[in-house]
Formats: structure tokens, C-alpha cells, sequence
């Protein structure tokens, strides 16, 4: 249900201010994270998610400060690991165009230029979080991301058996 309401909103069905939609990505985030990955954590799972709470500090940021969004994220639990996949916007944009016939509330140049930015802010700023670009052939950057995934699990299970 809010994840309805969140992407009748990103389509410009549905119109709020900017404070109030990251409040509904916090509440959806909350019940996804109550509802699905805890229990997958807690059961012994792996869990991949995309768009997650840095989603929220590098969008949000677009209009909102900063410091609040990381305040209202602050109690959901950090990722071990998280890849921001760098791209030039403009070829972003170009995609998108290809794959779809709207563009939604945050594809524009300028607002993903900013939101790369704050990408590469929360990189600085957490650990585990590597920005790949994503020039390179596809298989490239499968590449880099498996190895920083088996760099992480192994680091994982040397912090554990100790």
C-alpha cells in the first residue's frame, strides 16, 4: 500500500511535498525490514536488496537536508556491503528512454548529477560502500562486484572467528 502510494508519486499520478514521501520511504523500508529481511537475517539468509536506505540520503538530499534523512534512516541496520553503480546521467537518461516511454520524478541531468554526488558522499562518509563504474562491459563490472563481494565474506568470517 505505501509502495503504492510512493510510486504513484515518482509517476506524477500523485503529487506530496518532499518530506512527506521520504517519510513513506521510511514506512515502507520499516515494514520491508520488519516483515522480510530481519526474519531472512535472523533464519540465517543472505539478503540482496536494491534502493535502500542510501537511496533515501542520496535522493532525498535532493531538496531535504542531509543530516535529517541519515536521522530518520538511522535505526534500520546497515548493509555489509552495498555497490552504487556509477553512471553518467545523461547515458542514464538515454537508457531509460530506451526502456520506457515516462520518465519519472528524478530523471533529469541536473537532479542526477546532485544525486550522484550524495552517492559518492555516503561512499565517503559508510563503510562497505564502493562506487563501479560502469563503463566497462558488462562482464567487467560483474568482475569487480564478485570480488568485492568475496573480499567482504571473507572479512566477514575472519571478524567472526575471532
Amino acid at each position: 500500500m505505501i509502495g503504492g502510494l510512493i510510486r504513484a508519486c515518482l509517476r506524477g499520478e500523485w503529487r506530496t511535498d518532499p518530506m512527506t514521501l521520504q517519510l513513506l520511504f521510511a514506512a515502507d523500508r520499516c515494514h520491508h525490514v520488519n516483515t522480510v529481511i530481519l526474519p531472512a537475517l535472523r533464519a540465517g539468509r543472505a539478503v540482496v536488496t536494491d534502493r535502500y536506505l542510501f537511496s533515501s540520503l542520496a535522493y532525498g538530499s535532493l531538496d531535504l537536508d542531509y543530516e535529517w534523512l541519515k536521522s530518520v534512516n538511522s535505526r534500520f541496520p546497515l548493509p555489509d556491503i552495498t555497490f552504487v553503480l556509477d553512471i553518467e546521467p545523461s547515458v542514464a537518461l538515454a537508457r531509460i528512454r530506451e526502456d520506457r516511454f515516462a520518465i519519472e520524478l528524478f530523471e533529469e541531468v541536473e537532479k542526477l548529477e546532485r544525486v550522484r554526488s550524495a552517492y559518492r558522499r555516503v561512499a565517503a562518509e559508510f563503510a562497505n560502500v564502493f562506487v563501479i563504474r560502469t563503463d566497462d562491459e558488462v562482464e567487467e563490472v560483474q568482475r569487480k562486484v564478485e570480488a568485492l563481494i568475496d573480499e567482504s565474506l571473507e572479512r566477514l568470517r575472519t571478524k567472526r572467528s575471532c
